[in-house]
């Protein structure tokens, strides 16, 4: 059953924002959402697609394993994201795994009952579809970043989104462990420890997983690129 908490976080995606609201209402009777505790599997690659998510709270990694078993991680998805939407298609099967990262909420819609609200409701199909050349660009945009963007760049952004999660606060908690961040930003634990211990230098303090900015314009810059901080 959905919290009216969960509602008001589906209701902010992009393809939810728009839709109709008694067509809202009938998609919202195929939504569940549930708490899980870290390292929960909600999927694995291959396994059909029943259902498409979005994140109420918490963190999920969407990840890939290659042949000696390895595991790379593609992609977060952090509160007010929805990811898997673009295998709505009848016989579709993820192509990636994800797991839960931190004590999460997760809400699934079955694509099943998605598939037929389309069928009546072309501009939801719309909205889909400019959801999945979002999420393309996301990626394009992570491609560029582990090729040409700075570690101190690539954490900036990131300190960015985590700020903007935590309402803005000056001070906030890292929501995942740094070796999980550091991975996802493509440098090792140690490069990431290192470079955010030299970036106190900017007024971005950490001390025990916390990080309190004391100056966001020049943490922005980094993360444009207007600021060449090395």
């Amino acid at each position: 059953m959905l919290r009216q908490t969960d509602e008001d976080v589906i209701r902010k995606v992009h393809y939810m924002r728009k839709m109709d609201p008694g067509v809202f209402k009938d998609l919202a009777r195929s939504i569940s959402a549930k708490d899980y505790a870290a390292g929960f599997q909600v999927f694995e690659k291959g396994m059909p697609a029943g259902h498409f998510y979005i994140v109420i709270s918490g963190w999920i990694a969407l990840y890939r394993l290659d042949s000696s078993g390895k595991k790379t991680t593609v992609k977060l998805m952090g509160p007010g994201e929805s990811f898997a939407e673009a295998l709505i298609p009848e016989g579709s099967v993820y192509p990636l795994s994800a797991e839960v990262l931190s004590k999460t909420r997760l809400a699934s819609v079955s694509t099943e009952h998605f598939r037929r609200i389309i069928r009546s409701d072309p501009e939801t199909s719309i909205n889909v579809l400019s959801a999945t050349f979002q999420q393309l660009r996301i990626l394009v945009d992570r491609i560029e970043q582990d090729a040409g963007w700075s570690c101190e760049r690539r954490i900036a952004r990131f300190l960015l989104k985590c700020h903007a999660d935590a309402g803005s606060k000056q001070e906030f908690k890292l929501p995942l462990e740094q070796k999980v961040i550091a991975e996802f930003l493509s440098m090792s634990p140690y490069t990431f420890s290192r470079k955010l211990a030299k970036m106190q230098k900017l007024g971005i303090n950490t001390r025990r997983g916390y990080v309190k900015i004391e100056d966001l314009s020049r943490l922005s810059e980094i993360a444009n690129g207007t600021l060449d901080y090395n």
